[in-house]
């Protein structure tokens, strides 16, 4: 979200809430504010709701913000970002939700995602997701897939025409 200098940030997070149809009243904030981030111009606002009720809403609705921009809410004088919503995690967490992202990437996972601190990682829409609460659960995850080979790959046809090769010499001797 970009920043302003007469922001409220209480007023951008309702403001998130209705366009996700979602009702975010004053008393479901505790406090909200930005939090400096290190690689970002952008700072992003983190938020402490009274009731998880809200909370929960909000976040069940996250996917909804795909499309919608910092332009929707009127702040797009200072450029049009891609809003997201996502949990605050510890240190440790994050590195696991970032080795856990290097393995749906790697083996071809459509789904990762946290709630209440929780990873999860999911194949695809008729796979069951599987819980990731350390790094060994995903060394275990890893041990029943393999990474997808490219289609048509070289090494495949190599070993092919070796075969082929093979069994012509063996017929013609």
């Amino acid at each position: 979200m970009p920043t302003s200098s007469s922001e409220d940030t209480n007023e951008i997070v309702k403001n998130i809430g209705s366009l996700v149809n979602v009702c975010v009243e004053d008393k479901d904030i505790s406090i909200s504010h930005r939090i400096k981030s290190g690689t970002s111009a952008i700072s992003p606002i983190i938020v402490k709701f009274t009731r998880r009720g809200v909370r929960d809403n909000l976040y069940k609705v996250r996917t909804k913000l795909k499309n919608i921009t910092s332009g929707n809410l009127g702040l797009g004088r200072q450029g049009e970002n891609k809003i997201f919503i996502q949990e605050s995690l510890t240190s440790s967490r994050k590195a696991l939700f970032h080795d856990c992202n290097e393995f749906k990437k790697k083996f071809k996972f459509r789904y990762i995602w946290s709630y209440y601190g929780n990873i999860f990682l999911r194949k695809d829409k008729a796979s069951p997701s599987v819980k990731i609460c350390s790094p060994k659960d995903l060394a275990k995850l890893e041990g029943k897939h393999k990474p997808p080979s490219p289609a048509g790959s070289r090494e495949c046809s190599i070993d092919a025409q070796i075969a082929e090769a093979g069994s012509n010499d063996t017929n013609t001797t």
